[in-house]
């Protein structure tokens, strides 16, 4: 990735032509029928053990059983509070409902403070630059910078494999240090449009920085690095976890509502990546035992 890993010696996959196919790709592959562009807003089991999905346009769907697979622990948090604690203890003999509520009110409280509390902002920079005008320069096609306070991650696009560059010049994307995003957003508190002011602030601020960052590239000179033909940042209010469920386990499974949580913020990793993969997997497996 980004060449750290070109001397690996196992085969390196990325989605194309981006990430954001890959979810697509495998349901495609799966025989699974995928409705895109639906925000999900509510979720909520009905009597008969299905589940009623709304989604923003106020269209409903109904599934057998719900995997929620997402970075952000509110939906979760509200989908769990909301379960009947009966269901429960009909399935686990020698039990009653209030136990079960007990369980399920202390994870929807736990959800939401992972959400509320213990998330870490960040902001990403899109930068279009002439072909080669920083290629040509720098002996690095991706790199981590510690030493910044504002950007902690910057990395060429076409270094991935498949995603060689396009006529519009050479795209490069930076990533925010979370101290940054956080100072970015409190800055904005209270504009008009805080979300659009605080892009832009990071925007600017993140620009600067790489100026600054690449000046020993371009003979010391900040004034030197060529500037960006178009640049953007996007807000990611809940980038990365700060602190997990503290499961045991890779999935939050509650098998008899048909229901599994996965996301980042479950069981934790290496990674945010690979917590989020392994607790996809685990989610995926737990289901497919209910049904098998």
């Amino acid at each position: 990735f980004c060449r750290f890993l070109a001397d690996h010696q196992h085969p390196l996959y990325v989605g194309l032509p981006s990430n954001g196919d890959l979810c697509r790709s495998i349901l495609e592959m799966s025989g699974v029928e995928v409705l895109h562009g639906q925000r999900v807003t509510a979720a909520r089991r009905a009597a008969d053990g299905s589940w009623s999905v709304e989604a923003a346009d106020g269209g409903t769907h109904t599934f057998d059983a719900l995997v929620l697979a997402t970075h952000d622990a509110a939906l979760a948090a509200a989908t769990v509070g909301g379960l009947d604690p009966q269901v429960g203890a009909a399935a686990a003999a020698g039990t009653d409902a209030a136990a079960h509520a007990d369980v399920l009110g202390a994870l929807a409280t736990r959800l939401t403070e992972l959400r509320e509390r213990h998330v870490a902002p960040a902001f990403t920079l899109s930068a279009h630059f002439p072909p080669r005008a920083l290629s040509a320069a720098l002996p690095f096609d991706g790199v981590c910078a510690p030493s910044s306070d504002v950007i902690d991650f910057l990395a060429r696009d076409a270094s991935k494999p498949g995603r060689e560059e396009k006529g519009d010049g050479e795209l490069w994307t930076a990533v925010s240090t979370a101290r940054f995003g956080a100072a970015c957003i409190e800055r904005c508190r209270g504009a008009a449009d805080e979300k659009r002011a605080a892009e832009d602030l990071a925007a600017t601020g993140m620009r600067a920085e790489l100026s600054k960052m690449l000046a020993p590239f371009f003979g010391g000179d900040a004034d030197a690095v060529p500037a960006p033909l178009r640049a953007g940042a996007k807000r990611w209010g809940a980038a990365f976890p700060t602190a997990t469920l503290g499961i045991d386990d890779d999935c939050l499974s509650l098998e008899p509502w048909r229901l599994a949580v996965c996301g980042d913020f479950v069981g934790g990793g290496p990674t945010p990546a690979e917590a989020a993969a392994a607790s996809g997997l685990a989610a995926g497996e737990r289901i497919a035992q209910i049904f098998a």
